[in-house]
């Protein structure tokens, strides 16, 4: 390992151990999410790995802490830790309304902002597939219904062909009847006047 970025890497440690004077933060944890950078990152840049160990992560460092460390000293050893070094931080457990600036949002508020968005976005899809899936199933009961009157249209159809068959077999089976009928008539009345022209020649 670079021995360059092993006491960078050193000095990084006194920014963590001057954080933790202070009071802005506790752990390792909570200085990496403060300045938008993994744990695991700042445990390797704090062991002095040179891919870890970079000038944006202490630019990082300084957006996230108020510009008060020296880059200087940081990456080259050169000056001291703090910018101001006649002026001491205060630490936070100090710190009263009087001071107006706007601290940096922890990454840990970004995280937050960034979880609620999701879960406002799962809602609205939910509240989307469940839209759409109401009007599936009314699209779905429309078909059955569909399916239902046709099937009964046809069955009505069915029973109204039977019934036309079966009039035009009584139709046909009357037709013969009437013929029969009228064949008997005729007969009668031909047998009625041969025994009237029997009776009137004798």
């Amino acid at each position: 390992m670079n021995e360059l970025f092993i006491e960078r890497g050193k000095r990084l440690h006194e920014v963590l151990d001057y954080l933790r004077e202070q009071g802005r933060v506790k752990t390792q944890k909570e200085m990496a999410e403060a300045i938008d950078c993994t744990p695991s990152q700042l445990s390797r840049a704090l062991k002095g790995r040179e891919e870890d160990m970079t000038e944006n992560l202490i630019h990082k460092i300084n957006r996230g802490f108020d510009n008060i460390f020296s880059k200087d000293y940081i990456w080259e050893g050169k000056g001291t830790l703090l910018v101001n070094k006649g002026k001491p931080e205060t630490p936070m457990a100090t710190l009263n309304n009087t001071n107006t600036e706007t601290p940096p949002i922890p990454y840990i508020y970004y995280m937050q902002t960034v979880d609620e968005l999701k879960n406002n976005y799962r809602e609205k899809i939910d509240d989307v597939k469940n839209h759409y899936k109401e009007k599936v199933n009314d699209l779905e009961n429309q078909i059955k219904d569909l399916k239902y009157n046709l099937e009964k249209e046809k069955k009505e159809k069915e029973n109204i062909r039977e019934k036309y068959e079966a009039l035009l077999v009584a139709n046909a089976h009357l037709e013969g009847e009437l013929k029969a009928h009228q064949a008997q008539s005729f007969y009668k009345k031909e047998e009625s006047e041969r025994t009237l022209m029997a009776a009137d020649a004798g």
